[in-house]
């Protein structure tokens, strides 16, 4: 939306003080919808009531990782996306999110080319402007807060289809230390800081690392590893957030958001 500051996040919470409707659809301008999937979500929070914050759409094309892959994301605790996963957010949080499912399926967190929430989610949480650019994980931060109090589901019956971009939106190093600064950032917010929470933060880290040294290998990129190597360092040292935009010479404070 224009004008605003730039930032997802900041995008996000203009356009909701600008508009009216109930529910909420955030849909990014890749996704395509299929013809019913308005009326299938309209169904969904009429059949369940005010206990229902939020519905996603399933993916046309879900993901369907080869089982070892699978069993070495729950071996580390780092999520990602397969049928019939269960829509939990893990101790280190990151999220086993359920490309398929037979039925309706409660989850703990969205991920944002699709989401839909009541309007009143938005009185008691907004998305986090802190998260700076598109904001890796702001959609995960925020309908996981949502689903501290409301009720989150995902219905195989409403269908999208995400055109995901070829591309990556900035190198590879910048990226990969810019997600893993957000990730601790965001496990501090929302996680207790026990050494259970913790010790699955670094546990998680350490499976992230070996599947990006196999990924750097095969796509030969080595900033795949050496931005998380790098991030980890200066996460371990107290960092915190980080901007590359602005450290490449662009301005915008950061400021949070609940």
């Amino acid at each position: 939306m224009h004008p605003a500051p730039r930032g997802l996040p900041r995008q996000r919470n203009v356009g909701l003080d600008r508009t009216t409707g109930d529910p909420v659809f955030l849909v990014d301008d890749d996704v395509s919808l299929a013809p019913d999937c308005h009326e299938v979500i309209l169904g969904e929070y009429d059949r369940w009531g005010p206990e229902l914050g939020g519905v996603r759409a399933a993916p046309v094309h879900p993901a369907r990782p080869p089982r070892i892959s699978i069993m070495w994301r729950k071996l580390f605790g780092i999520g990602a996306w397969w049928p019939e996963a269960s829509g939990r957010v893990r101790a280190g949080f990151w999220l086993e999110g359920t490309s398929e499912s037979v039925g309706v399926r409660k989850q703990e967190a969205f991920v944002g080319y699709f989401m839909s929430f009541r309007r009143e989610v938005f009185d008691h949480e907004r998305f986090d402007e802190a998260l700076s650019g598109y904001a890796s994980q702001e959609d995960i931060d925020f309908s996981y807060r949502v689903s501290r109090r409301y009720v989150l589901i995902q219905t195989p019956r409403a269908r999208c289809d995400h055109f995901k971009t070829g591309t990556d939106r900035m190198p590879s190093r910048k990226l990969e230390r810019m997600k893993l600064a957000n990730h601790f950032y965001l496990h501090r917010k929302n996680m207790p800081q026990d050494l259970r929470h913790k010790g699955a933060l670094w546990w998680g880290l350490l499976g992230l690392l070996i599947h990006n040294v196999v990924k750097a290998i095969v796509r030969r990129d080595p900033g795949l590893v050496t931005g998380i190597v790098v991030g980890a360092w200066e996460q371990s040292r107290g960092r915190g957030l980080i901007d590359p935009a602005s450290e490449d010479g662009a301005p915008g404070p950061l400021q949070a958001v609940g």
